[in-house]
């Protein structure tokens, strides 16, 4: 007959088995009051989100209360800072920069011609009138100007004495560039000429310049210098302005052999806007038959009859300013300095 269990003695694995089961016991209580807790801290958050979201819907209708019931209050004015004189040119100089950057003709290429009106030519005189005096005081920041304008005075003699008016014409009126300090002034003109007609021009002057010169009409002694150092500039309105020119000279035409050319020959450019050529810079020009004879019959005191080469040996003009330029000394002639001095020489 079997005996019951709980009868028998102490047996190892039913002391495992009671061992396991206390602590499979043990996990799931555990797990139970864990997830108690979680369950209770939830809620208890929940509660406390609400409670917030009360106190702010509670606080901005305060708020908007407030703001009905109650006028805002002005705000007290800011000190302003004092601002200097050097933050107040700079201020003024980005401003400045900002505005031309803004308002300036963008432009696919990088030079950028500032278009200029033409002013009227009271402007200029009255800035070289205003300059005559440069020892005041308002004009101490434009010395530094005037010295470094002094590097193109030799262009601005070139370009004077380029678009001199010719002994044939009375007056000529010029284009003029200038600075707007007075310091420099340029004529902005290229004096073009159709090149049988020029020669023309001045083979008929020296048959009238020695008229001239033998009855000393437009012929006088000038003392040189003309002006002293010290002396200011003339003016021009009170000088110059009122005085009469002299009398042109310029041959008398006639009318039946010179009648291809009588009409254009003094004319300050000639042939403008005519079939004869391509426009103001006579890059091509295309006379008639009898106007070349004419050009070449009033031009017969300055050509030359020879047409031997040989003639003119050492006095071939390219040949001649070819050696100039490059220092070479010209067989039985003159040595010369070199046309462009080297600045750095090694």
């Amino acid at each position: 007959m079997a005996l019951p269990p709980y009868l028998l003695g102490p047996h190892p694995w039913a002391t495992m088995m009671a061992q396991q089961q206390a602590a499979h016991a043990q996990l799931a209580a555990a797990a139970q009051a864990q997830a108690h807790v979680q369950a209770a801290h939830a809620q208890a958050a929940a509660h406390a989100q609400a409670a917030h979201a009360a106190a702010q819907q509670a606080h901005l209708q305060a708020q908007v209360h407030q703001v009905h019931h109650h006028p805002p209050h002005a705000q007290p004015h800011k000190q302003h800072e004092i601002i200097t004189e050097e933050k107040l040119q700079e201020k003024a100089q980005k401003w400045q920069q900002l505005q031309s950057k803004r308002f300036s003709e963008k432009r696919k290429f990088g030079f950028v011609d500032a278009q200029k009106e033409d002013m009227p030519p009271e402007h200029i005189r009255k800035i070289i009138r205003d300059h005559g005096d440069m020892s005041s005081r308002k004009y101490r920041h434009d010395k530094r100007v005037y010295l470094g304008a002094l590097k193109y005075m030799p262009h601005a003699v070139m370009k004077l004495l380029e678009n001199m008016p010719m002994p044939w014409e009375q007056i000529r009126d010029v284009k003029v560039l200038y600075h707007i300090t007075g310091a420099i002034t340029f004529v902005n003109e290229i004096p073009w000429v159709i090149e049988p007609v020029y020669i023309a021009q001045w083979g008929t002057m020296w048959i009238m310049m020695r008229r001239e010169k033998r009855d000393r009409r437009h012929f006088k002694r000038m003392r040189f210098p003309p002006f002293d150092d010290e002396e200011p500039p003339l003016d021009y309105a009170d000088n110059v302005l009122d005085v009469e020119p002299l009398e042109a000279i310029q041959i008398e035409l006639d009318p039946d052999e010179d009648s291809s050319v009588c009409k254009w020959f003094y004319d300050h450019k000639p042939l403008v806007g005519t079939k004869h050529v391509n426009g103001s810079t006579y890059r091509r020009w295309n006379l008639s038959l009898p106007q070349m004879a004419t050009l070449y019959r009033l031009a017969n005191q300055l050509l030359t009859d020879l047409v031997d080469t040989n003639f003119f040996y050492l006095f071939d003009h390219k040949s001649f300013f070819t050696a100039k330029a490059l220092n070479m000394a010209i067989p039985g002639g003159p040595k010369f300095e070199p046309l462009i001095k080297d600045s750095n020489p090694a």
